[in-house]
Formats: C-alpha cells, sequence, structure tokens
C-alpha cells in the first residue's frame, strides 16, 4: 500500500506478539523508512483514530518505534493478529488506524474478519473483508466529519 486516498504515505502492519508485549518494538517496513524518514533518530507523534496523540521515538538505525510504541498499543487494547495502517499525515506523525482481527466462530476454519476480536485460542488466518475497503471506509467518514464541521463553523460564524 504506497498511499491511501488522502495522497499520503502509508503502509499496513500485521501485529505480532512481540510487538504488543514484552519488548514493545515495532519494527517499520525498512522502504518505507528509507523513502519517507529521516536518516536520524525523530520525535513522532502517533495518532489514533480519535485524534489522541501519542509521543514516540523512531529509531532511525533500526528502523522502528520504541519509546511511547508501549503506550499507545496498551492503551488500544493492539492484540496478535490485528492491522494498524501507519498514514504518515505529516513528516513526524503517523495516523494510525486500527482493524481489529475477529474469528468467525460461524466458520469451520476460523477465518478471520475485521472487527473485535474473540479469544477462542484459535489461530487467525488471512482476513476476509480486504483491509483496504475497511480503511477507506474510516476515512470517508473522518473526511464527511470534517467538512460537516467546517459547514457548522461557518454558519456559525454567519449568525
Amino acid at each position: 500500500m504506497n498511499d491511501l486516498k488522502s495522497g499520503h504515505p502509508a503502509f499496513v502492519k500485521s501485529m505480532l506478539r512481540s510487538h504488543v508485549s514484552g519488548c514493545f518494538w515495532l519494527g517499520l517496513p525498512s522502504v518505507f523508512c528509507k523513502k519517507y524518514l529521516p536518516s536520524q533518530d525523530l520525535r513522532m507523534v502517533l495518532e489514533d483514530e480519535q485524534g489522541l496523540e501519542y509521543d514516540s521515538l523512531y529509531i532511525a538505525s533500526r528502523t522502528g518505534l520504541s519509546a511511547g510504541w508501549r503506550g499507545f498499543s496498551l492503551d488500544h487494547d493492539v492484540d496478535d493478529g490485528d492491522a494498524l495502517v501507519f498514514e504518515l499525515s505529516e513528516p513526524a506523525r503517523f495516523k494510525i488506524y486500527i482493524i481489529k482481527a475477529l474469528i468467525d466462530s460461524n466458520s469451520n476454519n476460523g477465518e478471520e474478519t475485521a472487527g473485535p476480536k474473540k479469544k477462542t485460542g484459535r489461530k487467525l488466518t488471512a482476513a476476509s473483508t480486504t483491509l483496504e475497503d475497511t480503511v477507506s471506509r474510516k476515512l470517508r467518514r473522518e473526511e464527511e466529519a470534517s467538512k460537516r464541521a467546517e459547514r457548522a463553523a461557518k454558519r456559525h460564524m454567519h449568525d
């Protein structure tokens, strides 16, 4: 995934146990980092879908996030199997969209779909709902909410 409809560069990262427990180290795709991030360490802001911000440290030599990632992942209950979309909305800011893994209890093979995760102990497999569709819907909703807020502000100014 090179970019979203917003035009900002983005990538998808499937969470592993090491990303969300223990050391809480999150390695980022090196090709993305080399193309879009600086070659020196950088304080970054991780922004969730509600606009809450978390300070983090990007470690350039290891192309990953360290300080601050732990708090973000714990506060959002990020779990093994979840998919996160990282959108580089500004040079030192990732807007993060979380797609929770869900084990479909109606399926015999334990296929995963987007939605809240059920802790059943079954192994997660490939998602049946496409990640890009889910993210596109979230971006459209966010853009629509922003436009509504702008219209409301303009109406308020004229009153």
